[in-house]
């Protein structure tokens, strides 16, 4: 009975080293960068039916005139979302939709306190990767939407409802797809008297096989004067 033992032992663990090798050496769980594709795009909402606020105007636990010289202007901070979950596990996190950033003086909670808003503009990337047999694996497609310009009585450059939105995702069978969308501490690109407000936001994913892990971000960098750059 011992030698039985023995040899179903010795059985199972070549028939779990064969298999181990054999994915190891499966073309289709393995896969590299195929493609890069990032555009302007126009399809974005308006700004009052964005998820950040869109009516704090009219609350007024959050929003009064009193006290806004007092604000200082050259203090920036983001008053919204700083991480959030775009994709879990090859779905998209519905919840994502409702995640934004702004970067606006210390003491506004209201994007509607200030004035002079640009409308919204947006920029999407999208990657495919491919595993060795050329076929896609994973394609899948990010939006960032901002709307900059924003003043305190005729002065600064602000940022808000800067949101990182997934607008499409397909993963093959075998594949994990995870993403996240993190956002820096605002910066002031100009001075005391004038700040303009700049914002790093960052989407970064993970994919998993048996075989392989990837770990991979990519920064966007956008400001109060409407720029955004793919850093």
């Amino acid at each position: 009975m011992k030698i039985i033992s023995v040899l179903l032992g010795i059985t199972s663990f070549v028939l779990i080293s064969s298999g181990a090798r054999a994915a190891e050496q499966d073309p289709s769980l393995d896969f590299y960068l195929h493609s890069v594709e990032v555009k302007d795009d126009v399809d974005v909402p308006e700004l009052d039916t964005f998820s950040f606020d869109a009516n704090c105007v009219e609350n007024s636990a959050v929003f009064s005139i009193e006290g806004l010289s007092e604000i200082p202007i050259d203090e920036i901070i983001n008053i919204g979302t700083k991480v959030w979950t775009l994709i879990e596990k090859n779905r998209p996190v519905v919840s994502s939709q409702l995640a934004s950033a702004s970067a606006m003086p210390a003491g506004i909670k209201c994007w509607q306190t200030l004035e002079n808003w640009s409308a919204p503009k947006a920029k999407s990337y999208r990657y495919s990767y491919k595993n060795l047999f050329g076929v896609t694996v994973i394609d899948f497609e990010f939006k960032v939407v901002y709307s900059y310009g924003g003043q305190l009585d005729g002065k600064g450059k602000y940022l808000t409802n800067v949101q990182v939105l997934p607008t499409h995702v397909e993963v093959a069978w075998g594949y994990t797809f995870n993403a996240v969308a993190k956002i820096q501490a605002p910066i002031n690109l100009g001075n005391g008297v004038n700040p303009v407000a700049g914002l790093e936001s960052q989407m970064t994913w993970t994919i998993d096989t048996v075989v392989k892990h990837l770990d991979q971000s990519q920064p966007v960098f956008v400001t109060g004067n409407g720029e955004i750059t793919t850093l």
